[in-house]
């Protein structure tokens, strides 16, 4: 670490609070008060693609404690996101059982508008800028773009904070004008707290089971490019476009 400081630090699945403590301990050890820490790209691995709950509830909590506050981004799926943002936490170890949790009211992402007061939320856990996936939730194009329009005329969101990636512009402008009703997309949000800017990265569901991995590569590609010294929006929607075409 001091031959060849690096220039971008990614955390992955942490198995238990003890490795977290020891995880958390050198990292303030090696950069007291948060001194030439470089970015800290934390992704919540706590529940996996699949559905299944990955870390035992000691392990969660320390996480929101120790980690998350470390870094620049967090990177939690909407399952993820919820648990993270329950202050039960998980009751057990299996997803039944975070799934009778969420029933009973503890916390539910199901559409935009709360994703994107999640994305603020879950800021409040000490990581200023939060990129909260949306690979979980399949929307219908007409209502995320009714969702949009409704986020901009209250200020929520300006029209330059809605991203539709490049090689998507044709199937796009295909669904407005012809079969949006059946177009499902998935939207990535970016909160960034320094200026209060949310931005909404949407993209075309791609059906497939191939999902293993996806939420890694993306962190690691956020590694990279932000080791790079690049704009936080551009590296989210470059390292979205990098996990599309892996």
């Amino acid at each position: 670490m001091s031959d060849i400081p690096p220039q971008a630090i990614k955390t992955g699945m942490l198995c238990s609070a003890a490795i977290i403590d020891v995880l958390a301990g050198t990292l303030r050890a090696l950069y007291p008060a948060g001194r030439d820490l470089p970015p800290v790209i934390i992704d919540p691995v706590t529940i996996s693609t699949s559905g299944h709950t990955l870390l035992p509830t000691s392990a969660i909590s320390a996480l929101k404690t120790q980690i998350v506050p470390l870094g620049l981004v967090l990177t939690p799926n909407v399952l993820e996101a919820e648990m993270l943002l329950s202050e039960e936490g998980v009751h057990g170890e299996g997803f039944e059982a975070k799934a009778r949790t969420l029933a009973e009211g503890k916390r539910r992402i199901t559409d935009l508008d709360t994703m994107l007061s999640s994305a603020r939320e879950l800021a409040g856990l000490g990581c200023p800028n939060i990129l909260l996936k949306g690979g979980h939730l399949a929307l219908d194009l007409p209502v995320v773009q009714a969702q949009l329009r409704a986020l901009e005329q209250i200020g929520a969101i300006g029209p330059a904070d809605v991203l539709w990636p490049e090689d998507e512009g044709i199937r796009i402008l295909e669904s407005i004008n012809g079969s949006s009703a059946q177009e499902k997309v998935v939207v990535d949000v970016l909160w960034e707290s320094a200026s209060s800017r949310c931005t909404a990265i949407v993209s075309r569901l791609i059906s497939t089971k191939n999902t293993h991995g996806t939420g890694c590569t993306l962190s690691a590609a956020l590694a990279v490019y932000l080791g790079k010294g690049l704009n936080r929006t551009f590296v989210a929607q470059t390292a979205l476009h990098h996990r599309r075409m892996c």
